[in-house]
């Protein structure tokens, strides 16, 4: 492949918001704050190395973030880059930068890293975001610095690898064997973070030091062991057209010269295969010969001839049911299919095996769990297998059907629907209790379990609560409503059904019995109100306004409450009257006008006044 060929030559990074021009490389060590720190040798050796400045005020800042385009940068530089080839590969990929607004500081070791397949074009959308420098991720950061072991130092990637990692399922698929790589030549370690990857959390500024500098130590045992020529004073030509192209292996025709064709969709294109191509199938370095019909390819293309080419076997997956595992020399599974055929594929120690998308033994499956094998010819890559039997918890949203086939629709914990068959061969209980269908109620927490697609059992529970305070407000009309007031003050309106059954103080009473402000009880299942018990219990409360109206006879003050609000508050022998220098007076000595302030109790049917306080004398 003609990419610019790596050197350990390595020059200054100029980082718009990480270093700083002003700083000498004169001493080893000129940071403050990495004394101690776990990473100081490596920070040191970029330091050395010209791939970093740290900040203007002498600080390194281990543990903060780095942006994509400053560890960019930095492993440009590492694989030999310098600002004098910027303009060169900018042109090359000027329209990409621009549509993805890639800053110009970082426009020539970003076009560089394209050049040599360290970034794809894919990568670009992930950069930048509403004009910020996104933080890199470990995984984005360990991805690029196996490329560079890949291309710069000749090492091999495969795809069929383990991963230590007990988070290995959530590294990406494209990151996966570039962090197989760094772990087996030692950049990374297998028991750090309590053997997580953590593949999704940013990298620090210490971690992303460690990476370079122990892959920079790679790159210096390939360039001693084959010293490359210096970089050339002339830009390499302008007019060399090379793309990328890819699809599958449609033919191969070896000879003379070995020519091979590569179809994508119903496009097929045609090209040369140069001698000295580098090819590699799965992973592995192969020859003309190894390249098969129906392999998927990534060509580099010069001048219409391949000059790089890529290959893997394409993968097939199997769909059926787990029958055996075989032990031996040459480990078997077996799985069979609908009509009860079985088939046989090669287990290996590279296989992996996940049960509900958990790592697991091939011994942990049962004969019987629903399995998918992906396999290259008859070795077995993965098994991903599901129980033949699942429990699901939810919610009954709603409920239908008829006779011996009903359904039930669920939302389910995961906060999606699902609508299950439900016969009568399944068994239904709710709270403890065996029931029929229609003794399940929506609202009903269930616990689902089904054997492949049928339901066999159901264990419903109802939702029950109480609600207690003082009926504050009553609605009859095609709807029953009742409002309480809770003792936290908040209000909450409950429909009453025909069903509801009411008790006031022991005794069954009707909607028509209720009174503003006695205290009840509520009980509720699945949010509908079942029962109430009430209280004809005095609630204290005060009042204040203008005295409207005043009957001796009677015994009662009529008061304007708010602007159109009157109420007729009670008086008896025992109501205290006040003035407003808080001496004893009499009912007769309150005047029509007088602003006064009523102390009372109010059990719904009438308000009893306790004490009038006069505020404001007519």
């Amino acid at each position: 492949m003609n990419r610019t060929k790596f050197r350990t030559v390595v020059a200054m990074v100029t980082l718009s918001v990480m270093l700083s021009s002003a700083l000498s490389f004169a001493a080893s060590t000129v940071f403050t704050d990495i004394s101690g720190h776990w990473a100081k040798e490596y920070i040191e050796d970029i330091y050395n190395r010209k791939l970093t400045t740290g900040y203007p005020d002498a600080t390194f800042k281990p543990q903060g973030n780095i942006t994509k385009l400053e560890a960019i940068v930095m492993i440009a530089k590492l694989m030999g880059y310098t600002d004098n080839e910027a303009e060169y590969y900018t042109n090359k990929y000027k329209q990409e930068l621009e549509q993805y607004k890639i800053p110009a500081w970082a426009q020539g070791a970003t076009a560089y890293a394209l050049f040599n397949d360290i970034l794809l074009k894919e990568d670009l959308t992930g950069l930048v975001s509403s004009g910020k420098n996104i933080d890199a991720k470990r995984h984005e950061v360990a991805t690029y610095i196996g490329r560079v072991l890949q291309y710069g130092a000749g090492e091999q990637i495969g795809t069929i690898y383990v991963i230590p990692y007990i988070d290995e399922m959530s590294i990406p698929t494209v990151a996966a064997p570039y962090i197989d790589l760094l772990l087996k030549k030692g950049i990374l370690d297998k028991e750090s973070n309590n053997g997580r990857f953590l593949p999704n959390n940013l990298i620090s500024r210490a971690e992303v030091s460690k990476l370079a500098s122990l892959a920079a130590k790679i790159l210096d045992k390939g360039s001693n062991s084959n010293p490359t020529t210096p970089p050339p004073t002339t830009l390499p030509p302008t007019n060399t057209v090379r793309e990328t192209i890819n699809g599958e292996v449609d033919n191969v025709i070896l000879g003379t010269k070995n020519i091979i064709s590569i179809a994508n969709g119903s496009k097929q294109q045609i090209y040369d295969i140069a001698s000295n191509a580098n090819i590699t199938v799965d992973g592995k370095t192969a020859t003309a010969k190894q390249l098969e019909i129906g392999q998927s390819v990534t060509a580099i293309v010069e001048d219409d001839i391949i000059i790089d080419i890529k290959a893997i076997t394409t993968e097939e997956v199997l769909e059926g049911y787990f029958y055996y595992y075989l032990e031996g020399r040459d480990p078997k599974v077996f799985i069979k299919d609908d009509k009860d055929n079985v088939k046989g594929l090669s287990f290996t120690t590279n296989s992996k095996v996940y049960l509900m998308d958990k790592s697991v033994n091939i011994k942990d499956l049962t004969p019987g769990d629903i399995i998918y094998i992906t396999h290259i010819d008859e070795e077995i890559i993965k098994i991903e297998a599901e129980t033949k039997e699942k429990t699901l918890d939810g919610v009954v949203k709603s409920k239908g059907g008829s006779k011996d086939k009903y359904t039930l629709e669920v939302l389910l914990d995961d906060n999606t629907r699902e609508t299950f068959t439900i016969t009568s061969k399944a068994t239904l209980k709710r709270d403890r209790k065996t029931v029929s269908f229609d003794e399940i109620k929506v609202g009903d927490e269930v616990k689902i379990t089904k054997e492949y697609e049928t339901v066999t059992y159901i264990n419903a529970s109802s939702v029950q609560e109480t609600v207690e305070g003082y009926i504050k407000k009553i609605d009859i009309g095609q709807k029953t409503e009742i409002t309480i007031e809770k003792e936290d003050k908040t209000t909450e309106t409950f429909v009453l059904t025909p069903n509801t059954t009411i008790m006031i103080e022991d005794e069954k009473a009707g909607i028509y019995d209720l009174r503003l402000n006695y205290e009840v009880e509520l009980e509720i299942e699945n949010g509908e109100v079942v029962s109430m018990e009430t209280y004809r219990k005095l609630k204290g409360t005060s009042y204040e306004g203008k005295v409207t109206y005043m009957d001796s006879r009677k015994g009662n003050i009529e008061l304007q409450v708010g602007a159109r609000e009157e109420i007729i508050v009670d008086v008896d022998d025992n109501t205290i009257y006040n003035d407003e220098d808080g001496r004893i007076i009499r009912f007769r000595d309150i005047n029509i006008g007088d602003e006064i302030v009523v102390y009372a109790e109010d059990n719904g049917n009438y308000i009893v006044a306790k004490r009038v306080l006069i505020m404001i004398r007519r």
